[in-house]
Protein backbone atom coordinates (compact mmCIF):
# COMPACT_ATOMS: atom_id res chain seq x y z
CA UNK A 1 0.00 0.00 0.00
CA UNK A 2 1.35 3.34 -1.12
CA UNK A 3 -0.73 5.56 1.22
CA UNK A 4 -3.95 6.41 2.13
CA UNK A 5 -5.94 9.92 2.49
CA UNK A 6 -8.80 10.85 4.76
CA UNK A 7 -11.02 14.27 3.85
CA UNK A 8 -13.26 15.66 6.17
CA UNK A 9 -16.85 16.83 5.75
CA UNK A 10 -15.04 20.25 6.89
CA UNK A 11 -12.65 20.30 3.99
CA UNK A 12 -9.76 19.10 6.44
CA UNK A 13 -7.81 16.76 4.59
CA UNK A 14 -5.01 14.28 6.19
CA UNK A 15 -2.09 12.28 4.55
CA UNK A 16 -1.20 8.72 5.96
CA UNK A 17 1.90 7.26 4.06
CA UNK A 18 2.79 3.93 4.18
CA UNK A 19 4.69 2.62 1.15
CA UNK A 20 5.12 -0.99 2.19
CA UNK A 21 3.44 -4.28 1.89
CA UNK A 22 1.05 -5.60 3.88
CA UNK A 23 1.51 -9.29 3.23
CA UNK A 24 2.74 -12.40 5.27
CA UNK A 25 5.28 -13.43 2.90
CA UNK A 26 6.91 -9.65 2.32
CA UNK A 27 8.64 -7.78 4.71
CA UNK A 28 8.26 -8.25 8.24
CA UNK A 29 5.21 -10.53 7.51
CA UNK A 30 2.98 -7.73 8.89
CA UNK A 31 -0.84 -7.33 7.64
CA UNK A 32 -1.80 -4.73 9.87
CA UNK A 33 -0.33 -1.46 10.11
CA UNK A 34 -0.39 1.89 12.29
CA UNK A 35 0.85 4.84 10.97
CA UNK A 36 0.78 8.85 12.24
CA UNK A 37 -1.26 11.35 10.27
CA UNK A 38 1.23 13.32 7.84
CA UNK A 39 1.14 16.16 6.01
CA UNK A 40 1.34 16.09 2.24
CA UNK A 41 4.91 15.91 2.31
CA UNK A 42 5.14 13.37 4.85
CA UNK A 43 5.74 15.40 7.81
CA UNK A 44 4.14 13.63 11.04
CA UNK A 45 2.19 15.67 14.00
CA UNK A 46 2.95 12.79 16.12
CA UNK A 47 6.24 11.19 16.42
CA UNK A 48 6.45 7.02 16.74
CA UNK A 49 7.73 6.23 20.43
CA UNK A 50 9.59 3.37 21.36
CA UNK A 51 8.51 1.99 24.57
CA UNK A 52 9.85 -1.01 26.80
CA UNK A 53 6.95 -3.39 28.34
CA UNK A 54 8.48 -5.22 31.65
CA UNK A 55 5.97 -8.33 32.36
CA UNK A 56 6.49 -9.86 35.56
CA UNK A 57 4.63 -13.48 36.14
CA UNK A 58 3.95 -14.30 39.70
CA UNK A 59 5.74 -16.95 42.00
CA UNK A 60 2.92 -19.37 42.39
CA UNK A 61 2.04 -22.78 40.80
CA UNK A 62 1.11 -22.73 37.58
CA UNK A 63 1.10 -19.21 37.11
CA UNK A 64 2.66 -19.19 33.81
CA UNK A 65 1.17 -19.65 30.25
CA UNK A 66 1.40 -20.94 26.88
CA UNK A 67 -1.05 -18.55 25.97
CA UNK A 68 -0.44 -15.97 23.24
CA UNK A 69 -0.27 -12.80 25.47
CA UNK A 70 -1.36 -9.27 23.90
CA UNK A 71 -1.11 -6.03 25.25
CA UNK A 72 -3.15 -2.25 24.38
CA UNK A 73 -1.49 0.87 26.00
CA UNK A 74 -3.68 4.18 26.66
CA UNK A 75 -2.45 7.46 27.24
CA UNK A 76 -3.88 10.91 26.77
CA UNK A 77 -3.50 11.10 23.13
CA UNK A 78 -5.03 8.30 22.19
CA UNK A 79 -3.98 4.05 22.46
CA UNK A 80 -2.38 1.46 20.60
CA UNK A 81 -3.81 -1.17 18.82
CA UNK A 82 -3.31 -4.85 20.37
CA UNK A 83 0.43 -5.79 20.39
CA UNK A 84 1.34 -9.40 20.42
CA UNK A 85 4.06 -10.21 23.33
CA UNK A 86 6.34 -11.86 21.56
CA UNK A 87 10.52 -11.86 21.66
CA UNK A 88 11.37 -15.47 20.15
CA UNK A 89 11.84 -16.79 24.25
CA UNK A 90 10.27 -18.86 26.44
CA UNK A 91 7.90 -16.10 27.77
CA UNK A 92 5.25 -15.60 31.06
CA UNK A 93 6.94 -18.63 33.30
CA UNK A 94 7.05 -18.18 36.81
CA UNK A 95 8.39 -16.10 38.94
CA UNK A 96 9.98 -14.75 35.42
CA UNK A 97 10.42 -11.50 34.04
CA UNK A 98 9.76 -10.66 30.59
CA UNK A 99 10.90 -8.15 28.43
CA UNK A 100 9.50 -6.19 25.32
CA UNK A 101 9.66 -3.61 22.60
CA UNK A 102 6.37 -1.61 21.38
CA UNK A 103 6.39 0.82 19.00
CA UNK A 104 3.18 3.03 19.01
CA UNK A 105 2.14 6.70 17.75
CA UNK A 106 3.46 8.59 20.76
CA UNK A 107 0.28 8.00 23.55
CA UNK A 108 1.28 10.85 25.86
CA UNK A 109 0.72 10.53 29.59
CA UNK A 110 0.01 6.61 30.06
CA UNK A 111 -3.23 5.83 31.82
CA UNK A 112 -3.73 2.33 31.26
CA UNK A 113 -3.41 -0.89 29.98
CA UNK A 114 -5.61 -3.73 28.27
CA UNK A 115 -3.89 -7.11 28.89
CA UNK A 116 -5.01 -10.49 28.67
CA UNK A 117 -3.88 -13.84 26.35
CA UNK A 118 -6.00 -16.46 24.54
CA UNK A 119 -6.83 -18.69 26.34
CA UNK A 120 -4.24 -21.57 23.78
CA UNK A 121 -2.06 -24.00 24.81
CA UNK A 122 -1.92 -25.93 27.33
CA UNK A 123 -2.41 -24.78 31.22
CA UNK A 124 -3.30 -21.37 29.25
CA UNK A 125 -4.53 -19.90 33.22
CA UNK A 126 -2.01 -16.79 33.88
CA UNK A 127 -0.93 -15.22 37.43
CA UNK A 128 0.10 -11.50 36.05
CA UNK A 129 1.87 -9.76 38.90
CA UNK A 130 2.41 -6.55 37.61
CA UNK A 131 3.64 -4.68 34.49
CA UNK A 132 6.09 -1.41 33.66
CA UNK A 133 6.04 0.34 30.78
CA UNK A 134 9.23 2.63 30.36
CA UNK A 135 8.63 5.82 27.55
CA UNK A 136 11.96 6.62 25.70
CA UNK A 137 10.63 9.91 24.91
CA UNK A 138 9.57 10.93 28.28
CA UNK A 139 12.01 8.98 30.29
CA UNK A 140 9.60 7.76 32.40
CA UNK A 141 8.49 4.89 34.02
CA UNK A 142 4.47 4.04 34.86
CA UNK A 143 3.58 0.90 37.06
CA UNK A 144 0.71 -0.82 36.36
CA UNK A 145 -0.31 -3.62 39.39
CA UNK A 146 -1.74 -6.64 38.99
CA UNK A 147 -1.74 -9.48 41.26
CA UNK A 148 -4.79 -11.57 39.99
CA UNK A 149 -5.04 -14.55 37.44
CA UNK A 150 -6.00 -14.36 33.79
CA UNK A 151 -7.85 -17.71 33.99
CA UNK A 152 -11.18 -19.06 33.03
CA UNK A 153 -10.62 -21.44 35.77
CA UNK A 154 -9.72 -19.29 38.70
CA UNK A 155 -10.75 -16.07 40.59
CA UNK A 156 -13.49 -14.32 38.56
CA UNK A 157 -12.61 -16.27 35.36
CA UNK A 158 -11.58 -13.57 33.39
CA UNK A 159 -8.55 -13.53 30.85
CA UNK A 160 -8.26 -9.87 30.18
CA UNK A 161 -7.86 -7.42 32.29
CA UNK A 162 -7.86 -3.28 33.12
CA UNK A 163 -5.07 -2.05 34.88
CA UNK A 164 -4.65 2.01 35.23
CA UNK A 165 -1.10 3.12 35.79
CA UNK A 166 -0.13 3.91 38.55
CA UNK A 167 3.10 5.50 41.03
CA UNK A 168 5.91 3.33 42.02
CA UNK A 169 3.71 2.74 45.51
CA UNK A 170 0.68 1.80 43.52
CA UNK A 171 -1.51 4.86 44.03
CA UNK A 172 -3.42 5.10 40.62
CA UNK A 173 -3.74 8.28 38.58
CA UNK A 174 -7.46 7.46 37.88
CA UNK A 175 -9.96 5.30 39.81
CA UNK A 176 -12.00 1.80 38.70
CA UNK A 177 -15.68 2.64 37.51
CA UNK A 178 -18.41 0.33 37.40
CA UNK A 179 -20.77 1.50 34.69
CA UNK A 180 -24.45 -0.46 34.37
CA UNK A 181 -26.26 -0.68 31.31
CA UNK A 182 -29.21 -1.39 30.33
CA UNK A 183 -30.30 -2.22 26.94
CA UNK A 184 -32.97 -1.80 25.45
CA UNK A 185 -34.41 -4.33 22.59
CA UNK A 186 -36.93 -2.73 20.37
CA UNK A 187 -40.83 -3.82 20.37
CA UNK A 188 -41.58 -5.46 16.88
CA UNK A 189 -41.40 -8.64 15.24
CA UNK A 190 -37.74 -10.31 14.90
CA UNK A 191 -36.33 -7.50 17.43
CA UNK A 192 -34.68 -10.33 19.60
CA UNK A 193 -31.02 -11.72 18.34
CA UNK A 194 -28.87 -14.95 19.25
CA UNK A 195 -25.83 -13.33 18.94
CA UNK A 196 -23.20 -12.53 20.70
CA UNK A 197 -22.80 -8.96 21.38
CA UNK A 198 -19.84 -6.46 22.11
CA UNK A 199 -20.02 -3.33 22.64
CA UNK A 200 -17.06 0.16 23.57
CA UNK A 201 -17.75 2.86 26.11
CA UNK A 202 -16.05 6.45 24.93
CA UNK A 203 -15.44 9.12 27.10
CA UNK A 204 -13.03 12.22 27.72
CA UNK A 205 -10.41 9.80 29.48
CA UNK A 206 -10.11 7.05 26.64
CA UNK A 207 -12.58 4.27 26.00
CA UNK A 208 -13.33 1.04 27.87
CA UNK A 209 -11.88 -1.43 24.72
CA UNK A 210 -14.02 -3.75 23.70
CA UNK A 211 -16.70 -5.92 25.66
CA UNK A 212 -18.25 -9.11 25.57
CA UNK A 213 -21.65 -8.09 27.28
CA UNK A 214 -23.53 -11.14 28.35
CA UNK A 215 -26.61 -10.99 30.74
CA UNK A 216 -27.61 -14.46 32.29
CA UNK A 217 -30.42 -15.80 30.91
CA UNK A 218 -32.21 -15.57 27.69
CA UNK A 219 -31.17 -12.15 26.83
CA UNK A 220 -31.90 -9.30 23.65
CA UNK A 221 -35.57 -10.99 23.33
CA UNK A 222 -38.14 -8.69 22.17
CA UNK A 223 -39.58 -5.60 24.02
CA UNK A 224 -36.72 -6.69 27.05
CA UNK A 225 -34.24 -4.41 29.32
CA UNK A 226 -31.29 -6.53 29.85
CA UNK A 227 -28.73 -4.83 32.42
CA UNK A 228 -24.95 -5.82 32.66
CA UNK A 229 -22.27 -4.25 34.38
CA UNK A 230 -18.74 -3.23 33.29
CA UNK A 231 -15.88 -2.04 35.21
CA UNK A 232 -13.41 0.29 33.33
CA UNK A 233 -10.77 3.34 34.79
CA UNK A 234 -12.19 6.43 35.16
CA UNK A 235 -13.93 7.33 31.19
CA UNK A 236 -14.91 10.94 32.33
CA UNK A 237 -17.59 12.46 30.78
CA UNK A 238 -19.21 9.69 28.13
CA UNK A 239 -19.28 10.97 24.57
CA UNK A 240 -20.08 8.13 22.48
CA UNK A 241 -20.58 4.26 22.36
CA UNK A 242 -20.25 1.40 19.76
CA UNK A 243 -21.82 -1.98 19.68
CA UNK A 244 -22.72 -4.32 18.04
CA UNK A 245 -22.75 -8.17 17.13
CA UNK A 246 -21.21 -10.96 15.39
CA UNK A 247 -23.89 -12.50 13.52
CA UNK A 248 -24.39 -15.48 14.97
CA UNK A 249 -26.76 -17.86 15.74
CA UNK A 250 -30.16 -18.85 14.25
CA UNK A 251 -31.79 -15.10 14.05
CA UNK A 252 -28.31 -12.69 14.45
CA UNK A 253 -30.93 -9.72 13.11
CA UNK A 254 -31.26 -7.47 15.98
CA UNK A 255 -33.26 -4.09 16.57
CA UNK A 256 -31.55 -1.53 19.35
CA UNK A 257 -34.06 0.90 20.51
CA UNK A 258 -31.29 2.71 22.91
CA UNK A 259 -28.65 2.33 25.63
CA UNK A 260 -28.55 3.52 29.16
CA UNK A 261 -25.84 3.92 30.94
CA UNK A 262 -25.31 5.09 34.64
CA UNK A 263 -22.14 5.30 36.22
CA UNK A 264 -22.73 3.83 39.66
CA UNK A 265 -19.95 5.97 41.37
CA UNK A 266 -21.94 9.77 40.71
CA UNK A 267 -25.04 8.10 39.50
CA UNK A 268 -25.11 10.26 36.11
CA UNK A 269 -27.07 8.84 33.61
CA UNK A 270 -25.88 9.05 29.69
CA UNK A 271 -28.22 8.14 26.75
CA UNK A 272 -27.53 6.10 23.87
CA UNK A 273 -30.28 5.95 21.42
CA UNK A 274 -30.38 4.09 18.70
CA UNK A 275 -33.70 2.70 17.12
CA UNK A 276 -32.56 0.88 14.11
CA UNK A 277 -31.58 -2.70 13.07
CA UNK A 278 -28.25 -4.52 13.27
CA UNK A 279 -28.49 -6.84 10.07
CA UNK A 280 -27.08 -7.80 7.29
CA UNK A 281 -30.88 -8.11 5.91
CA UNK A 282 -32.46 -5.09 7.03
CA UNK A 283 -31.97 -1.23 6.46
CA UNK A 284 -28.20 -0.09 5.72
CA UNK A 285 -27.21 -3.82 6.32
CA UNK A 286 -24.55 -2.85 9.14
CA UNK A 287 -24.20 -4.80 12.25
CA UNK A 288 -22.00 -2.18 14.32
CA UNK A 289 -23.22 1.04 15.50
CA UNK A 290 -21.91 3.89 16.72
CA UNK A 291 -23.98 6.10 19.24
CA UNK A 292 -23.46 9.11 20.24
CA UNK A 293 -23.85 10.64 23.88
CA UNK A 294 -27.08 12.83 24.40
CA UNK A 295 -29.62 13.72 27.44
CA UNK A 296 -32.39 12.30 27.74
CA UNK A 297 -34.61 14.46 24.98
CA UNK A 298 -32.25 12.67 22.71
CA UNK A 299 -29.68 15.92 22.29
CA UNK A 300 -26.20 14.48 21.10
CA UNK A 301 -23.31 16.02 22.74
CA UNK A 302 -20.88 14.78 19.53
CA UNK A 303 -22.32 15.12 15.85
CA UNK A 304 -21.55 12.54 13.47
CA UNK A 305 -19.55 13.34 10.07
CA UNK A 306 -18.41 12.18 6.87
CA UNK A 307 -15.19 10.94 6.01
CA UNK A 308 -14.13 10.39 2.10
CA UNK A 309 -10.99 7.85 2.33
CA UNK A 310 -9.06 7.86 -0.86
CA UNK A 311 -6.91 4.63 -0.97
CA UNK A 312 -3.47 4.56 -2.96
CA UNK A 313 -2.25 1.09 -4.01
CA UNK A 314 1.82 0.94 -4.94
CA UNK A 315 2.97 0.80 -8.67
CA UNK A 316 4.97 -2.68 -8.68
CA UNK A 317 4.14 -6.28 -9.60
CA UNK A 318 1.91 -8.01 -7.26
CA UNK A 319 0.95 -5.04 -5.28
CA UNK A 320 -3.01 -5.61 -5.66
CA UNK A 321 -5.06 -7.76 -3.07
CA UNK A 322 -8.15 -9.56 -2.89
CA UNK A 323 -8.72 -9.79 0.62
CA UNK A 324 -11.03 -7.59 2.91
CA UNK A 325 -9.11 -4.40 3.73
CA UNK A 326 -10.59 -2.01 6.87
CA UNK A 327 -9.83 0.44 8.37
CA UNK A 328 -9.86 2.09 12.07
CA UNK A 329 -9.40 6.08 12.23
CA UNK A 330 -8.12 7.78 15.50
CA UNK A 331 -8.61 11.20 16.44
CA UNK A 332 -8.08 13.52 19.36
CA UNK A 333 -12.11 12.16 20.87
CA UNK A 334 -11.73 8.48 19.60
CA UNK A 335 -11.32 6.31 17.26
CA UNK A 336 -13.54 5.09 14.30
CA UNK A 337 -13.97 1.33 15.10
CA UNK A 338 -13.11 -1.09 12.23
CA UNK A 339 -14.81 -0.40 9.46
CA UNK A 340 -14.58 -2.26 6.04
CA UNK A 341 -13.58 -0.66 2.51
CA UNK A 342 -15.87 -1.78 0.03
CA UNK A 343 -17.78 -0.04 -2.81
CA UNK A 344 -18.79 -2.87 -5.24
CA UNK A 345 -15.92 -2.25 -7.49
CA UNK A 346 -12.73 -3.95 -8.13
CA UNK A 347 -11.05 -2.40 -5.36
CA UNK A 348 -6.98 -2.50 -4.47
CA UNK A 349 -5.38 -2.87 -7.77
CA UNK A 350 -1.87 -2.18 -9.09
CA UNK A 351 -1.51 1.99 -9.15
CA UNK A 352 -4.71 2.50 -8.14
CA UNK A 353 -6.81 4.88 -6.22
CA UNK A 354 -9.74 3.85 -4.74
CA UNK A 355 -12.42 5.93 -2.51
CA UNK A 356 -14.82 5.46 0.06
CA UNK A 357 -16.97 6.95 2.27
CA UNK A 358 -17.65 6.29 6.22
Amino acid sequence: MDKVIVEVGDGTTFFFPFGRWLATDEEDGKIVRETPAATEDSQTYLPEVNYVVKVKTGDRWGAGTDANVYIQIFGDKGKSDKKLLDNAQNNFERAKEDVFAVRAVDLGTLTKISIGHDNSGFSAGWFLENISIHSEKENKTYHFFCGNWLATDEGDGLIEREIAASDEHGKTCLPLVTYRLSILTGDRFGAGTDANVKVTLYGTNGDSGERIVDPKGNSFERAKTDIVGIQAVDLGKLTKLRIGHDNSGVGPAWFLDKVIVENEANKEKTFFLCGKWLATDEEDSLIVRELPASDVDGVACLPMKDYDISVVTGDRWGAGTDANVYICIFGTKGDSGKHFLSNKRNNFERNQTDVFRL
